[in-house]
């Protein structure tokens, strides 16, 4: 049977969740339990890219003092984001957005992650859960005696109850324009003609679809879009759609900064990693996470960045 929503969900999260009912999975627990953490990371990848771009377009709005506990060493963490760097990053983003009352473009954020008194919800508590299971076995404390059976029956209800709470993603879906035409007539307003692609489901099958729309959103940039008033929420530099770098086209995620500035994406399922060297918006990728981590910076505070 079909898992719930494995066609609907972004395309970064179902590239992982649409494996676990193959036959690859279904004929070897090992794989299944590989394939539940990686979607679990999957998750945690396009949720904290959500939030810090929420943080991101809340400091060019208004710069304010950010949190001891986002900010804190947030530049050595952000250089080599792990699965619980992109968590830590979910939960104090949120925390520091909400202190500061900021009006999200995704308001059901906070509530993914924090109940109204401020507690953790299940879903919270099931993704450090399954931070734990994925930390467990990187550093092998189990190795030798594994029982994937039992793992996979612990670990898949956890992974359902994060999916449980996303279900709010359903309202918005992620796109990308490869071109944009200006239709417009002498008497008419001018309307602007996206050639889209849409991420949802697997990344086997990127839906297309043309759309005139009153404004332009910016082309080459991966954005969420609001299905009920169609604004956006532009997730370049951490979330970006690469038809030439990397191995084929695919969606990246960031994943790690160098020293000299270059950054690291990897695919979400086929295309590999590259550097930004590679792609032909390597520069302004570049820039876009200098950017990023210069906010930070600067409304640091007194914490360490």
């Amino acid at each position: 049977m079909p898992l719930p929503y494995e066609d609907i969900y972004p395309t970064p999260i179902a590239a992982y969740y649409s494996k676990l009912h193959t036959d690859e999975c279904l004929s070897s627990e090992e794989t299944q339990f590989k394939y539940i953490l990686c979607t679990a990371e999957a998750i945690a990848r396009f949720v904290g890219a959500m939030v810090l771009c929420e943080c991101r377009d809340a400091l060019e709005q208004r710069p304010a003092p950010l949190s001891a506990g986002l900010a804190a060493d947030f530049s050595k963490r952000f250089k080599r984001p792990s699965f619980g760097v992109w968590v830590q990053c979910v939960r104090e983003g949120l925390k520091w957005l909400t202190a500061q009352e900021t009006q999200l473009f995704v308001p059901e954020l906070p509530g993914f992650y924090f109940e109204p008194n401020g507690k953790e919800t299940p879903a919270a508590q099931a993704l450090n859960q399954l931070v734990t299971a994925r930390n467990k076995l990187a550093h092998g404390d189990s190795a030798g005696y594994l029982d994937f059976e039992q793992l996979c029956a612990a670990n898949l209800p956890l992974l359902m109850q994060v999916l449980a709470g996303l279900e709010f993603l359903l309202k918005y879906e992620l796109l990308f324009a490869s071109k944009i035409e200006v239709r417009k007539t002498r008497r008419r307003q001018a309307g602007f003609l996206h050639y889209l692609s849409k991420f949802a489901g697997a990344p086997s099958n990127f839906k297309g679809a043309k759309e005139i729309h009153e404004e332009f959103m910016d082309p080459a940039l991966v954005v969420l879009q609001r299905v009920a008033d169609g604004k956006k929420l532009v997730m370049d530099p951490l979330l970006v759609f690469e038809p030439a770098a990397g191995k084929a086209p695919d969606i990246f995620f960031y994943n790690g900064l160098f020293d000299n500035g270059e950054v690291l994406y990897m695919a979400c399922r086929w295309g590999g990693e590259f550097k930004s060297a590679a792609a032909a918006r390597g520069q302004e990728l570049a820039a876009e996470v200098s950017h990023l981590l210069e906010l930070f910076k600067q409304n640091a505070g007194g914490a360490s960045v």
